[in-house]
């Protein structure tokens, strides 16, 4: 069994985490114990897995236990899983080298994860290290997508198909403050003709405020302030708000409707339509 050991956790630390703030600098510190803890994850996850442990004790598969007892969703759940057994079966030792560094973290291990596929393995997972020290000068995006490339350009036969269009998911989360909850966060994947609806739908969205902000700001001769992010988050509001003046039958809710008199007193059906773009 893997030895986990809260003292080489937390080796290296001189801060009481009793003492920790909301400052930039202890907040730091957090993300760096998070880093830590999702190495340990990955070992002992792994570890469990192997030996069938959760199913010998609770007639779970690691992934239904790690879900249930982690309070997480079944995609969280299966990541971690996939990782850990990645880690175990076919990365060489030197990957966990690269997260104790600290350069890269466990989300880069999901990255090289999903673009392996039968016919470059294991020549892709041999090379997992050196594919993880690119990341050491990019961003995680750009970095996301120097590891897609590799992978089409060794993948002479092409790429493994993407997932169907139902495996695409969505995460509507709470974000809390002191007074109750202030926002929402959306985490999600799209496959198929769902994504293609989806990014569709809101590159559109986007296109038309982009216009409206530069517009704007060529009337009163200045530098347009809203960045891409910003946009799309507008794009979806705007999105999200149009869509709720219609039922899944593509008419509009009845609260929307109202009965008037035509010339002749026969009852009619008017509609009235609220649209979120001028």
């Amino acid at each position: 069994m893997v030895a986990f050991s809260i003292k080489r956790m937390f080796e290296g630390f001189d801060t009481e985490l009793n003492s920790l703030g909301s400052g930039i600098d202890d907040v730091a510190v957090l993300f760096e114990l998070q880093r830590r803890l999702d190495l340990h994850m990955i070992d002992v996850v792994g570890e469990l897995d192997a030996v069938g442990m959760t199913d010998i004790v609770e007639g779970l598969s690691t992934k239904a236990w790690v879900s249930k007892t982690a309070r997480c969703s079944g995609v969280t759940a299966a990541r971690r899983v996939s990782v850990a057994r990645a880690v175990r079966r076919r990365y060489r030792p030197e990957v966990l080298d690269r997260l104790r560094s600290g350069v890269v973290g466990f989300d880069h291990l999901v990255v090289i994860g999903r673009w392996s596929n039968p016919r470059i393995e294991p020549t892709w997972s041999d090379n997992a290290g050196p594919m993880l020290d690119l990341a050491e000068h990019l961003t995680f995006a750009k970095w996301e997508k120097v590891i897609a490339a590799l992978a089409r350009l060794v993948d002479t036969d092409g790429t493994e198909p993407a997932p169907p269009a139902e495996e695409s998911w969505l995460d509507l989360r709470d974000i809390h403050g002191p007074d109750g909850v202030i926002g929402v966060e959306i985490v999600g994947e799209f496959f198929g003709d769902y994504a293609e609806v989806v990014r569709q739908a809101i590159n559109d969205a986007t296109n038309r405020h982009r216009k409206a902000v530069r517009n704007d700001a060529e009337q009163f001769d200045r530098s347009p302030s809203t960045s891409e992010s910003q946009l799309r988050a507008k794009a979806l509001m705007d999105l999200c708000r149009f869509g709720t003046q219609f039922t899944l039958s593509g008419k509009l809710p009845a609260r929307n409707r109202r009965s008037v008199s035509d010339s002749a007193g026969r009852r009619t059906r008017r509609t009235t339509r609220v649209f979120a773009y001028g």
